[in-house]
Order: C-alpha cells, then sequence, then structure tokens
C-alpha cells in the first residue's frame, strides 16, 4: 500500500502499521545549495564565504587569503572598466569639451592643442582595509625600508591620492611646530624613533680602542 504524509488509509484485517517519516530531500538540501553555491564561487572567482556569508567553517588563514584573492579578481575587473569605458569616454568629453571652450582657468578657456597633456589622467579604484592591519602595516614599512615598493604605492593601495596625503602631512607638521610639539615627537611620530634614546646625552665617553 502506497501512503504518503497526510493520508488516511483503512488498513485490511490482519495487517499492521509501520511510521515511515523519510527525510529526503529537505535532509540533504543545505548540503545541495553548499555544494552549489561553492561551486558558483569558483566559476565567479569569488570566495565561498564572501558570496554565501557563511562562516560556519572559515578560520582566520583561510578567510584571509580567499579575501585578498578575491580583492585581486575586483582589482582586475576595475582595471577592465578603466580601460573599456572610463578612459574613452573621459577622452571623448574632454575632447568636446575642449573644442567648445567650456572648461575655463581662471577666465580663461584651455587651448586644445594641450589635449594630449590634459588627457594623461590616472584612475583610482577602490581600495579596501586591511585584512591584518599590524601585520600587513609592518609587512609595507618593510618593503618601503628596503626598497621594494615606494610610500605613494602603499597609499594608493589604500584608495588615496598620495599627493593629498603629503600636503596633509606637511600641515599636520607645521600646525604641531607652531604650537611648540618638540622635535623629538615629530620625530618619533615619523620614524618610530626611542624618545627616551634621544633625549639621553652621555654621561661617560666610550673607551678608546687599542
Amino acid at each position: 500500500m502506497n501512503a504518503g504524509p497526510l493520508a488516511i488509509h483503512e488498513l485490511p484485517r490482519g495487517a499492521g502499521f509501520k511510521d515511515w517519516n523519510p527525510q529526503y530531500p529537505s535532509g540533504e538540501f543545505g548540503l545541495f545549495t553548499k555544494a552549489a553555491k561553492q561551486s558558483l564561487a569558483a566559476g565567479m572567482d569569488l570566495s565561498y564565504h564572501a558570496l554565501s556569508g557563511d562562516l560556519a567553517d572559515v578560520n582566520y588563514s583561510s578567510i584571509r587569503q580567499g579575501t585578498l584573492d578575491e580583492r585581486e579578481r575586483w582589482k582586475e575587473d576595475q582595471q577592465f572598466f578603466i580601460e573599456s569605458l572610463h578612459t574613452p569616454v573621459f577622452e571623448a568629453a574632454l575632447k568636446v569639451a575642449l573644442l567648445s571652450g567650456q572648461i575655463r582657468v581662471h577666465g580663461k578657456a584651455l587651448p586644445a592643442e594641450h589635449y594630449d597633456r590634459y588627457r594623461r589622467v590616472s584612475w583610482q579604484g577602490r581600495r579596501w582595509a586591511w585584512v591584518d592591519p599590524r601585520t600587513d602595516v609592518e609587512s609595507a614599512l618593510t618593503c618601503i625600508r628596503g626598497g621594494l615598493t615606494s610610500t605613494s604605492q602603499v597609499i594608493l593601495e589604500q584608495g588615496r591620492d598620495p599627493q593629498d596625503v603629503f600636503r596633509e602631512i606637511a600641515q599636520d607638521l607645521k600646525e604641531m611646530q607652531a604650537s611648540g610639539i618638540p622635535n623629538d615627537y615629530l620625530k618619533y611620530l615619523l620614524y618610530g624613533a626611542d624618545l627616551t634614546t634621544a633625549n639621553t646625552t652621555p654621561t661617560q665617553k666610550e673607551p678608546t680602542p687599542p
């Protein structure tokens, strides 16, 4: 006899009833959807936890590596849009604006013959905060001091314009000096110098080597 949920049957004389409550497919639904999302994430070059929001089985190392790989993928997409959309649209709009005299500086229209100079712009895509700020900052400082990268490149990786950051630092230093903050403290802020060592005066002369 075939019977389904909520079905009522009259059993023949002498027949017994045995409960059968299968969990399929609800019991397999979670595993199925997880496998499907993992396949989607792999096909889209994304991390599974970012696509699904499921952080149940991740640890620090896996989520950090997945996040870094995913960000590289977004950077590739940003570069694609810069080359195929932003730059062509900007250059076309710049030509029209220069030829029609719509761009003015101090009341004078910019000369259209300088188009090649004006079109040299840089595009800065969105960047993200460091996954592990302390480790990543120490790594960036080590690369700068070792000559492997520049301060400007590190600032660009944070999504900011190096010129803006340099101007802000210069303005901060100028205002702090005007407020009477000691130079030793400013050195500490910039270079991490030891204030105790910087302010200590030697009391004994070093022995002269024989």
